[in-house]
């Protein structure tokens, strides 16, 4: 699962039955960072969203018909600046389909904290669920307090279900090609970094690995310039064995190879 920064609202565009006669016309509001510095901005994951409304218009083709609008300032890169820009416009849209009664259906992301919480806040106003695959409970997000329901109330909170997602999905990969060694290089980073607060996902990792009869080498690099460059420098480190990569979570200091 790539870490959303940025926003997805879905929108009704036609009012209908309950799913009787045509399809629920969903509009996908997509406000993203152009973020080519790093894994989870539009640039390198764009193909991943690409994917995945390809797989919904496909399963849902006989009840929903989804178009998508793209929302991608080439000036948003940070956080604040994603909550900012991505309030403004789900308000904007909210409001501006009030009175035809087509009103926010929910919110996926962000995986920014302060994005994640104008959104949050919103979706708790409006009465609508919203969904982020980050929220976990560590101490550059105890600002937040995302698990205080009575203030967000309409927000569910994916982080406690990734770990045991990612080795299922990584165990899958190493299957279809047949390799049985895996490399878990774990970025230490800085004291309190995001880096740092991944080790237990880097030793849970390499035990659901084990689990499986998978050979793990665990190996800790600390890289002092912080980890958006992390999956490229401790590619290096094994490069003359690696035959394959699977990047689980590079934000979070945790990289795992096949080889």
């Amino acid at each position: 699962m790539v870490p959303l920064l940025g926003l997805l609202v879905l929108f009704p565009t036609t009012v209908v039955g309950k799913f009787a006669g045509p399809p629920h016309n969903i509009t996908i509001l997509l406000v993203q960072s152009v973020g080519a510095d790093y894994d989870y901005g539009y640039v390198r994951a764009a193909p991943v969203i690409d994917v995945g409304i390809a797989m919904l218009q496909e399963r849902y083709a006989d009840v929903l018909a989804f178009s998508v609008d793209r929302n991608i300032p080439s000036r948003i890169r940070t956080c604040l600046q994603i909550e900012q820009k991505a309030s403004y416009e789900a308000t904007k849209y909210y409001y501006s389909n009030y009175n035809r009664r087509n009103t926010t259906l929910g919110f996926f992301g962000s995986s920014c904290p302060g994005g994640l919480n104008g959104a949050a806040l919103l979706a708790q106003e409006w009465k609508v669920p919203i969904f982020s695959n980050f929220a976990p409970d560590s101490t550059n997000t105890a600002a937040f307090n995302f698990r205080n329901k009575e203030k967000f109330s309409t927000l569910t909170r994916l982080s406690p279900f990734l770990p045991d997602s990612a080795i299922a999905f990584t165990v899958g990969i190493m299957h279809s090609f047949s390799w049985t060694n895996v490399a878990i290089l774990c970025d230490t980073g800085l004291e309190g970094s995001p880096a740092e607060l991944g080790y237990p996902d880097c030793a849970y990792m390499q035990n659901g690995l084990n689990a499986n009869k998978l050979v793990t080498k665990y190996v800790k690099v600390t890289f002092a310039n912080g980890t958006n460059n992390f999956a490229r420098s401790a590619a290096s480190e094994i490069k003359n064995d690696c035959r394959g990569e699977v990047n689980w979570g590079s934000d979070w200091g945790t990289t795992s190879f096949g080889f």
